[in-house]
């Protein structure tokens, strides 16, 4: 077995064997078997143990793992979550879960380890994929864990890896009693009103009686699938980088015309990695959700924070598709212009609007090839306006009370400009504060939304004003990108 174990860790855990590592141990067999086989092994180990405080027994085995750990001369790192009155309190197996993870790679970080290693088995892997299969699972779900997770939901630069991940439970059972080892038992781990040991206790023998071999051939096809996803992987990575516009710790933002240009099956991952960014702890991604959104993307108008579920919402405007933890709010990074001031917009020319934000124009003769790149305009951010129709300079302003707009489309009829912004469901926290183009007194463009209709490049039009705004990404010192 160790043998076994050293080549995983090396081949499939990309472990250095001369830095340390970070050992979760609750205590059970498997994290007790994995301790031995790193420490006979030679690999610097500090052991981490988190207590609950959820059982009656869990002192008692938290000073068996630290008796343990001391007769290894190894360090020992101890947490727990502080409870009040000293009483036990209800605890989410999830929850239990994630603050255990966050212990170990906080204790990470704080002794500067390579990697934090947790002792998940063969076993454990068949019953993550009839978990996922349950829960009705795409293909990733069917590679169950992996060996080595980076970036994973508690770090982007320390990994998490499984050593044992290959490892039958029948074996380590084993190689406890050939050692002579006495693991803590947690008596949880037979209750079947929890679905993982229902499925560990009740479904697999029933499987096995159709096939006795369900385990392995289980365990065969994730790593089948694995070698499949990643070969998946490197196309959707190419896709990512076409459709990713922006994110932050709150918002991810894709640009629609990318997205659309995908197989709906990238489109689901495209989702799911986007969904990933703002909740990397979520286990399991809910695939109505991700069905919901790609649904709501199609549909030919815009949206203001449709409810996904996992308090995540989505917005459309325009070409960007917004995903969200918690309602859209507008930031630099869409134009905007204060409600009070007039801007006068040379021709040619530019005008600074925000910080990072900048309106250019040049005059520019109609040809064939502009004419077709007019026709086939996806970026909202920029506009073409016959020269012959305008009034110059162009001006600059948000909306005021009795504001009309004569939409491309309308054949010149007007409507009320707030009108016009509910009919396109442009947030209402846009809507004061959204930048309109005007010749003279009359609105030639609702930026980035539709130029009106009587200043439209038609085919009597010789020479057209260009306007192109741009946002200057402040990571990137003096650097414009065209949006």
């Amino acid at each position: 077995m160790l043998n076994h174990v050293l080549q995983v860790l090396k081949n499939r855990c990309l472990l250095d064997f001369d830095q340390p590592v970070i050992l979760g141990v609750s205590g059970g067999s498997d994290s007790l078997c994995l301790l031995h086989l790193m420490h006979e092994a030679k690999i610097p180990v500090i052991v981490a143990h988190y207590n609950h405080h959820i059982r009656p027994e869990a002192d008692w085995e938290a000073s068996r793992v630290e008796g343990w750990v001391q007769e290894l001369g190894l360090p020992f790192v101890y947490g727990e979550r502080k409870l009040k009155a000293g009483h036990a309190e209800y605890i989410s197996e999830e929850l239990a879960r994630q603050m255990r993870y966050e212990f170990l790679f906080a204790t990470a970080i704080q002794e500067k380890a390579q990697a934090v290693a947790v002792a998940h088995n063969a076993d454990d892997q068949v019953e993550t994929i009839l978990l996922h299969l349950l829960r009705g699972s795409g293909l990733t779900g069917l590679t169950g864990k992996s060996y080595y997770a980076l970036p994973n939901a508690w770090s982007k630069t320390i990994p998490l890896i499984r050593p044992l991940l290959s490892t039958w439970r029948q074996e380590i059972t084993e190689f406890i009693q050939a050692h002579h080892l006495s693991p803590n038992v947690d008596g949880s781990n037979y209750d079947v009103t929890l679905m993982r040991n229902r499925i560990r206790q009740v479904l697999i023998p029933d499987l096995q009686t159709y096939s006795p071999q369900i385990k392995r051939l289980l365990f065969r096809m994730s790593e089948i699938l694995k070698d499949e996803e990643k070969f998946i992987d490197n196309y959707v990575d190419e896709a990512w980088q076409d459709c990713f516009v922006f994110n932050d710790d709150h918002r991810v933002e894709i640009s629609a015309g990318s997205f659309f240009n995908q197989k709906i099956n990238i489109q689901r991952r495209i989702v799911r990695k986007a969904i990933r960014l703002l909740l990397p702890s979520l286990r399991d991604i809910d695939s109505e959700m991700v069905e919901r959104l790609i649904l709501l993307s199609r549909r030919n108008k815009n949206y203001q924070d449709a409810v996904l579920g996992e308090g995540l919402y989505f917005s459309k405007i325009n070409d960007r598709l917004m995903i969200t933890q918690g309602e859209y709010q507008v930031t630099d990074d869409f134009p905007q212009i204060a409600v009070e001031s007039v801007i006068s917009v040379p021709v040619p020319g530019t005008v600074k609007i925000l910080p990072y934000w900048t309106l250019e124009t040049r005059v520019v003769a109609l040809d064939d090839h502009l004419k077709k790149e007019i026709e086939s305009n996806s970026n909202p951010y920029q506009a073409w306006l016959d020269i012959d129709k305008v009034d110059l300079p162009l001006q600059m302003r948000a909306r005021r009370s009795g504001d009309r707009f004569c939409p491309l489309g309308m054949e010149g009829h007007s409507i009320k400009l707030s009108d016009f912004m509910v009919n396109e469901r442009i947030p209402r926290y846009l809507r004061n504060s959204l930048p309109l183009i005007l010749s003279g007194k009359t609105i030639a463009w609702v930026i980035p939304y539709r130029i009106a209709h009587q200043f439209r490049v038609t085919a009597q039009t010789e020479r057209v004003v260009w306007l192109s705004l741009s946002i200057k990404d402040s990571s990137l010192p003096g650097g414009l990108i065209s949006c």
